[in-house]
């Protein structure tokens, strides 16, 4: 047989292997599927013209060489199919158009078959047959230039605004397809118009180049996703053919030793052969496997292997950062990404103003960045346009593909928007961290070291790692909620077992103060009825009176501790009425003060105040409640106060439409540790006990508790010990009628 007729078969064989590559993948495309017919229509074409040039009969001849023809017409109509669809990202072309395009090929067709009409017979000399064409083939010639210069226009129309490795691709698609348009036109096209068979040879041969060349692309640029279909058959043909030739070596042998296979001998030396041969076989394999891997896979590494050791590490962690350092280092490490990052969707509970009822949103957070910034990723704790987009597509995102052309996916908007976002970013690709059917975290992976292309089983693996790690990783979150969850409650419980400490010791003293307040008094009132029971008045009948003023007083003083400690829980239990109205509060100011002028005779003290001659505006609040208050406010400044004076104050504020009414004083003062609490029940400041004994600690929460409830308030300021004090009462203005 010929070399030419060789090499022809061989390139057939060729295109009908990477065919069954395209037919035999699980997710095929209809990119695949015109890519299968392209390829198998090539092979065709290369059969037919082997069986024309081997024919022996003249019919036989003139039949193969008509077929030849059709099959060329085949071949370019299915190349304006492939490039159409390939390059026809947002699916624009109709049915109308594809049938608009098959037109001249059902035409060239039938005045190929139509007998005399373009091919009338058939010729052999010296061993090369030919055939003769009527003015037809010009009509012939015209088509396939045509159609083969469409499909080159309209990839280097696609390419001049292609991005990213769908641009490569269609540079690999258009050098693939150059050999078959350029040197197949001219071997088989003009040359044999010319009369000259002899170079027909050479257009299916082309097909090698276009072969090699789409193959790089595969390899290179997950061109349609067939590279690891190519290693398994590459792998299985090197098997195949080491069996085959220990088969040959050991029937050769079995024929030279024992002049027969079938031999007794023979059969008897093949039984140690088989399992020799076994053992061999196992090893042969493990090695062709691991050959086919370091060739096809550039980052020279076995997925399952890898992802295998990976699942058995992240499943024995439970601490969440160590968590992700060990993803981080693992995917840096296999993948060779610079740039990665870890981004996680946790649910918060907020109040809807809009609907007043407490709702739950979703929370970003930036987990781990490497290489990124978190500028780049453009991430705010409500939106980010990775999280926003894989809402709707669970699946992992390769930004490169965004724009290639997929069977029953029209392009939509927030695709287009996801990439050119993606690409700004330096985003590559895109995982999706899922749990409970629901996206939990997003992975997100720049471009390799060197710009190498993630393949298909890069993206395969990465798919894997991000469902498994989207478990471990949940599972670690919750573990460090929980732990948060543990701290937190025993923060609780400390603060509570302090609080409560407070309270034992608010308790004690409130019962000193309570004992001390309640016996002072009672034990006065016991001393002079016993003294009035026992006559011993009788011998000093002018301090009767006097005696009997004094029990009076501590009665009354008995009285106002009661009366402290029964506001006070009803205050506390919020069981307290208020009933406001407007009311004038520099008269309740003047009688407060009129009513203490002999109190302040007793102690030496001014006190200076001037009611106004024009009534400030009335105040909305509860008289009887406020007289109480400024009552309270009085008595502390005057009791708290060894010399000097007390001055009151009332002042219009009219931004805030409110009345404030200022007690200073020059007492003792109030350091800033008394401040803090000085409004809790029983609390008292540090020196009051030495100047006013009688005092219950109550007064003051008593105070801010009534104010709260008419909507008013209580400041208070002092500059140190010694250095007086100022209380102010704030009270809201009516509104006018």
């Amino acid at each position: 047989m010929a070399l030419s007729n060789l090499l022809i078969l061989a390139a057939s064989a060729c295109n009908f292997i990477f065919s069954f590559f395209a037919f035999s993948r699980p997710h095929k495309t209809t990119t695949t599927t015109l890519y299968a017919a392209l390829t198998a229509t090539a092979g065709a074409w290369g059969v037919l013209l082997y069986l024309f040039r081997t024919a022996y009969r003249e019919h036989a001849i003139l039949v193969y060489g008509i077929l030849t023809y059709v099959a060329a017409a085949v071949l370019a109509l299915v190349m304006v199919y492939f490039v159409y669809y390939f390059t026809d990202s947002k699916q624009t072309h109709t049915y109308r158009m594809y049938v608009a395009i098959s037109i001249p090929f059902i035409v060239i067709s039938l005045l190929v078959l139509i007998p005399h009409a373009l091919i009338t017979g058939s010729s052999t000399l010296h061993g090369v047959h030919a055939l003769q064409f009527t003015n037809w083939y010009v009509v012939y010639s015209i088509y396939l230039v045509v159609y083969f210069n469409l499909a080159f226009y309209t990839i280097a129309r696609r390419h001049r605004d292609a991005e990213g490795v769908f641009r490569l691709q269609l540079k690999h698609i258009f050098l693939g397809l150059f050999p078959i348009a350029t040197v197949g036109l001219v071997t088989n096209l003009i040359l044999p118009w010319l009369g000259d068979f002899r170079f027909n040879w050479i257009g299916p041969v082309a097909t090698l180049v276009t072969f090699s060349i789409v193959g790089y692309s595969v390899f290179r640029y997950r061109l349609m996703g067939m590279r690891f279909l190519v290693m398994r058959f590459l792998e299985y043909l090197a098997i195949a053919a080491f069996v085959y030739a220990v088969f040959l070596a050991i029937v050769y042998w079995q024929q030279s030793v024992f002049g027969s296979v079938f031999a007794l001998g023979a059969l008897l030396a093949g039984i140690p052969l088989a399992f020799i041969f076994v053992w061999v076989y196992f090893r042969v394999q493990a090695v062709i496997v691991n050959v086919s891997s370091s060739i096809f896979y550039a980052t020279s590494y076995n997925p399952q292997v890898v992802l295998k050791n990976l699942i058995n590490r992240i499943t024995a962690v439970i601490d969440l950062e160590e968590l992700t350092d060990l993803l981080f280092a693992e995917i840096s490490r296999v993948m060779r990404a610079e740039k990665i990052a870890l981004i996680f969707i946790s649910q918060e509970n907020f109040y809807d103003n809009t609907t007043k009822k407490e709702d739950v949103r979703e929370h970003l957070e930036v987990a781990r960045v490497q290489g990124f910034s978190k500028n780049d990723l453009h991430i705010n704790p409500r939106h980010c346009f990775m999280t926003d987009y894989l809402k709707d597509n669970l699946e992992i995102i390769v930004t490169d593909e965004l724009g290639l052309p997929r069977a029953g996916v029209h392009k939509l908007e927030a695709e287009l928007s996801f990439k050119q976002q993606a690409e700004k970013s330096g985003v590559a690709l895109t995982l999706p961290l899922i749990t409970h059917n629901k996206l939990s975290g997003v992975m997100v992976l720049g471009e390799k070291k060197f710009n190498d292309a993630y393949t298909k089983e890069d993206i395969d693996f990465l798919d894997l790692v991000a469902r498994q790690s989207g478990i471990a990783i949940e599972n670690a979150r919750l573990y460090a909620n929980l732990e948060k969850e543990v701290e937190h409650k025993t923060k609780v419980i400390e603060e509570k077992s302090n609080h409560l400490e407070e309270l034992l010791k608010v308790k004690s003293e409130f019962l000193t103060i309570a004992s001390h307040q309640l016996r002072t008094p009672t034990s006065i009132v016991k001393g002079m009825l016993s003294m009035i029971v026992d006559g011993s008045l009788d011998k000093y009948p002018e301090k009767r009176q006097e005696f009997l003023e004094k029990a009076y007083e501590a009665i009354n003083r008995l009285g106002d501790v009661i009366h402290d400690l029964l506001n006070a829980t009803e205050l506390e239990g919020g069981e307290i009425r208020v009933e406001q109205q407007p009311t004038q509060v520099e008269e309740i100011v003047a009688d407060a003060v009129e009513a203490r002028q002999q109190l302040l005779r007793d102690r030496n003290l001014t006190l200076a105040f001037t009611k106004p001659k024009k009534p400030y505006p009335p105040v909305l609040v509860d008289p009887f409640k406020i007289r109480e208050v400024i009552a309270n406010i009085l008595d502390n400044a005057i009791y708290y106060t060894l010399e000097g004076g007390v001055t009151v104050t009332i002042m219009e504020d009219k931004p805030t439409h409110q009345l404030r009414i200022a007690v200073r004083d020059t007492g003792i003062g109030i350091i800033p540790e008394d401040q803090q609490h000085l409004f809790e029940k029983f609390v008292r400041g540090s020196r009051s006990s030495s100047i006013h004994p009688n005092g219950s600690g109550l007064g003051l929460f008593i105070v801010k508790k009534i104010l709260e409830t008419n909507k008013g308030g209580l400041e208070v300021h002092s500059a140190g010990t010694n250095k007086g004090s100022t209380f102010t009462i704030i009270l809201p203005i009516a509104a006018r009628a």
